[in-house]
């Protein structure tokens, strides 16, 4: 029952910590692979989501935001210099992940992918399983 998909699919998403936001690096990465968004657009993309979130003004800090703009930006521009291994990046640290978590203390999903993507600018060649698992592993932070 296609209701029954969809309920489960909104509890996941309140029981993973900021999977929304990997949601939305992974729909701004296509955004931006389909030529429909760049990263100088990283703020506007976030505002959007934080505003349909929470009344902006109250709740989060202005450095907070940039932070979390920042961390953004950073898959925009891997989808632009790396448009064929973007999504296949996220998805291999979304399923690594939620492998690792059950063994190791992680950061969060987004923080996650946000360093993945960071030590993907850095070179052309795709990082290895044992590699994203390090970046997974580090710092817990988000």
């Amino acid at each position: 029952m296609p209701i029954m998909d969809d309920a489960k699919r909104f509890g996941r998403l309140v029981v993973v910590p900021n999977r929304p936001l990997a949601l939305l690096a992974e729909a701004a990465a296509r955004a931006v692979i389909a030529g429909k968004a760049d990263p100088g657009q990283a703020k506007q993309v976030y505002l959007a989501y934080f505003d349909a979130v929470v009344v902006r003004s109250k709740t989060q800090r202005a450095d907070s935001r940039k932070v979390q703009v920042s961390k953004l930006r950073q898959i925009m521009l891997l989808a632009a210099e790396q448009p064929d291994a973007v999504l296949k990046l996220l998805a291999r640290v979304s399923k690594l992940h939620a492998e690792t978590i059950r063994y190791r203390k992680v950061q969060g999903l987004f923080a996650s992918m946000v360093d993945a993507a960071r030590e993907q600018l850095k070179s052309r060649k795709q990082l290895t399983n044992s590699q994203l698992v390090d970046v997974i592993s580090k710092g817990r932070r988000e």
